[in-house]
């Protein structure tokens, strides 16, 4: 139970219940705003405003939730909030309508009230101008008086400015003045541990609810296939996981095994586009653009600091990318050797552990890659 000082304060449904940090996928692509989130939830006065953002079905969501969770179990005394966008439009839009009786008043009476103010698809108020306008007086407010506030969008702060929003810079800047993480799209290795944490979880649930047609095996080969072939939408990875799982309860039933062929299929099924083949030539245009440097600067012998960077990002994306051997790796950026091509691997995979704006830049080149 939550302490109801607000009327804004709403209970927590089943399904929302279990978007807890013990249930969320950790990997490269999300570890820094995980740790941000956790931060929060334990009274860090340090992310203020926490700003998440990356594209759709990658977490954004069950990270905001597992925060509200947290709170609710352990610092109940704590007034946490959850709202999307649109939630927050409609409680201004029905404040004015009855302005008259108070209503505006007692509206900004009840988001002064919150300990921690979280608010999801925040860029679905870019065109809401008052809107707007209310929730730039409540973030002074909250933050003014020591409140917690964590938002989420599909894009930055700063691209929140963008064409006809009216998210003003007074507004973008106040976004960002916190601590901003990305969400990226996940490798193949966050991929297999999404498919096996979802495999396993989903076949402890029906044993545990009783719940028919899901408690199936699928080999840990076929799993690795399910990786290999998803996509990045992690919702959708769930529903891929379900779907095979179903599948493979149901050949068991009629004494077979699920195959490739099956998983192959239902892959077509959530991906009709299939995936597309990435080159090396691609990769290498990506990061000259992303860097600002020439293509013969990649690939060349010279060794400033302003061109070993992006060299080592794009072997890495190479080899996270392609199929390519570390030999045909190194051929393709100049003849590099394969110790030489190991060595800028081992760079990068260590700088993003360290690094959370290398890992942010090297995240938002590899989306751009792959879509």
């Amino acid at each position: 139970p939550t302490r109801r000082s607000s009327d804004l304060v709403e209970e927590i449904t089943a399904a929302d219940s279990l978007l807890t940090f013990e249930r969320f996928v950790e990997g490269p692509q999300n570890k820094f705003a995980l740790d941000a989130a956790k931060q929060v939830a334990n009274g860090s006065p340090n992310y203020n405003p926490l700003f998440i953002h990356g594209k759709s079905g990658l977490g954004k969501t069950h990270l905001l939730r597992a925060i509200q969770n947290y709170i609710a179990q352990n610092d109940p005394e704590r007034t946490c909030t959850y709202r999307v966008a649109t939630d927050f439009i409609d409680d201004y839009s029905r404040a004015m309508k009855n302005a008259r009786s108070g209503a505006a008043e007692a509206l900004a009476q009840n988001y002064h009230s919150i300990d921690v103010l979280i608010i999801d698809d925040i860029q679905l108020m870019s065109t809401a101008a008052g809107t707007i306008g209310f929730f730039f007086d409540t973030f002074n407010y909250l933050k003014g008086h020591g409140k917690q506030i964590v938002l989420a969008a599909d894009r930055t702060p700063s691209e929140l400015g963008m064409g006809n929003s009216h998210f003003d810079e007074r507004i973008t800047s106040r976004l960002d003045g916190g601590m901003t993480f990305s969400i990226q799209v996940p490798d193949y290795e966050l991929k297999l541990r999404l498919v096996d944490a979802f495999y396993d979880r989903m076949r402890d649930d029906a044993r545990a609810q009783h719940i028919p047609g899901m408690d199936a095996d699928i080999p840990e080969a076929l799993r690795r296939e399910m990786a290999e072939r998803a996509g990045t939408n992690i919702r959708v990875i769930e529903g891929f996981v379900q779907s095979c799982l179903m599948l493979a309860f149901q050949r068991e039933t009629l004494g077979r095994s699920i195959t490739l062929d099956d998983i192959v299929s239902i892959a077509d099924q959530k991906w009709p586009s299939g995936q597309r083949r990435i080159t090396v030539e691609q990769i290498q245009e990506a990061v000259e653009g992303s860097y600002g440097i020439a293509h013969a600067d990649l690939v060349g012998g010279k060794r400033n600091k302003e061109l070993m960077e992006p060299r080592h990002v794009a072997i890495w994306l190479t080899r996270e990318l392609t199929d390519n051997t570390l030999a045909d790796i190194g051929k393709h950026f100049g003849g590099r050797t394969h110790a030489t091509v190991k060595h800028s691997i081992a760079v990068v995979e260590s700088g993003m552990r360290d690094d959370r704006l290398l890992n942010e830049r090297v995240g938002r080149i590899r989306d751009q890659i792959v879509e």
